[in-house]
């Protein structure tokens, strides 16, 4: 989170996995910052939107995307740099969000 807080709208991070659960944290980053289409901004109720999409809870004015698919290392180039393990190659990108925040009724009731 602290690289996107610096880097500039349009700015690309690249990160690279090398075990399958390094890959689904980065999953779990990016589903935290994502934001639903139009469509399912209309059809579900805000509060359950917020629950579905964390951003839409958050003053970010930012987004966090894939900028491609993943690219996977040749396995004969992984074996002469680092002992043969295979690594992917994500690269992230930095937009501005498009959807207003929601914050949903239990966040600023009393009774939470």
């Amino acid at each position: 989170d602290g690289a996107f807080r610096r880097l500039v709208l349009g700015g690309r991070c690249a990160v690279i996995t090398y075990n399958p659960w390094e890959a689904e944290v980065l999953k779990r980053f990016l589903h935290a910052h994502e934001e639903p289409c139009s469509e399912i901004t209309a059809a579900i109720q805000q509060d359950r939107l917020a629950r579905l999409f964390p951003l839409l809870a958050s003053d970010k004015p930012y987004l966090v995307r894939q900028a491609s698919q993943p690219f996977r290392e040749n396995v004969s180039d992984a074996s002469r740099f680092d002992g043969g393990r295979s690594g992917m190659l994500h690269v992230l990108e930095k937009v501005p969000r498009q959807a207003a925040a929601v914050v949903p009724p239990q966040l600023f009731s009393g009774d939470a």
